[in-house]
């Protein structure tokens, strides 16, 4: 019970911090945007890995302990789900935002912006997922496991 709360835990902050980014803190850029963007963009780029190194840690890693130490109940399904939800916020990332966030630290331009938006819902989508699947995994353990 405990890994899945663990899960849980980490699969629901990342999707939280991914709906604020999106809905929040990326729409925002543009007002940024000037003489001191690389510099704002320096210190964004450090301070949001602070902020989702541990529960994206987190998520992953347990989706993987999953797979080697499934709890009692839990159907394989639901842990593959989990593994492929955590995989695919990592291959968006490395795929789409890692470059758009390399692009945007010279200089801010609306087309960048737009399309660390557009494929930013990837991952978001992908957190809020997990975190449904992670939901799923304790009902059907039930509250005495």
């Amino acid at each position: 019970m405990t890994l899945l709360v663990l899960h849980l835990a980490g699969a629901a902050g990342m999707a939280g911090i991914g709906w604020f980014v999106q809905a929040v803190h990326y729409p925002l850029f543009g007002y940024a945007a000037g003489a001191r963007w690389p510099e704002f963009h320096a210190e964004h780029s450090r301070r949001t890995a602070l902020v989702v190194g541990p529960p994206w840690a987190l998520q992953g890693f347990t989706a993987l302990a999953l797979l080697a130490v499934r709890p009692a109940g839990v159907p394989l399904g639901l842990v593959v789900a989990a593994v492929l939800l955590a995989g695919t916020t990592v291959v968006a990332t490395v795929a789409f935002a890692l470059p758009a966030h390399g692009r945007l630290a010279a200089a801010h331009t609306d087309a960048l912006q737009r399309r660390l938006l557009r494929t930013g819902w990837l991952r978001t989508w992908a957190w809020t997922a997990a975190t449904a699947v992670a939901i799923a995994m304790l009902l059907v353990v039930g509250p005495g496991a």
